[in-house]
């Protein structure tokens, strides 16, 4: 089933169209539109959860983003064992070796901190811009909300809500352990 051409999709230059197109054909194939109206708002419920998958992906990057500076912080600031200019050699073999990132570990351990407290302090430090993008992820979910009870008024046997979440579950779990859950 081909999606209604309404516009170019709503791809980023980093996102994948086999990936979009399978949400397509999910979405299509389990919802059955049987209007043109139905395939409309099917289309509204596509963006909406693709969006929706976007901004769950943007918030992993956003962590992973803030990572080195988070652990300049730590070695720096918490842990009071280094200047900045140290503590940023040490986070820069974290991320070139194993030997930069064993060492790393090495001194974490001795305060009884692990990785974890990397990713605890990279989000610490992102703290007002993970609240913006959770109002931009509860402002999407509502637009999709919309989408599904306006298509569920005009095609009642339609259950959208399921898939579109599975989607967006799936989007969400550690790669390839979601091909089963889109099916």
């Amino acid at each position: 089933m081909k999606r209604f051409v309404k516009s170019a999709p709503p791809l980023l230059f980093t996102e994948s169209q086999e990936e979009f197109d399978s949400l397509v054909t999910a979405m299509l194939e389990y919802i059955k539109p049987k209007s043109i109206i139905a395939e409309i708002l099917v289309n509204d419920v596509i963006d909406a959860t693709w969006h929706n998958m976007r901004l769950q992906r943007c918030r992993t990057a956003m962590i992973n983003i803030s990572y080195r500076h988070a652990l300049v912080k730590l070695l720096d600031d918490e842990l009071s064992e280094f200047n900045e200019i140290i503590a940023g050699k040490y986070a820069d073999e974290w991320f070139k070796t194993n030997a930069g990132r064993e060492e790393v570990m090495k001194i974490l351990r001795r305060f009884n901190l692990d990785e974890t407290s990397i990713e605890a302090e990279a989000i610490k430090l992102l703290g007002s811009e993970l609240e913006d993008l959770d109002r931009l992820l509860s402002s999407a979910e509502a637009c999709r909300n919309r989408a599904l009870a306006t298509l569920s008024d005009v095609q009642p046997s339609v259950r959208a809500r399921g898939i579109s979440q599975r989607l967006i579950e799936a989007e969400s779990e550690p790669e390839g352990e979601h091909s089963e859950a889109a099916e």
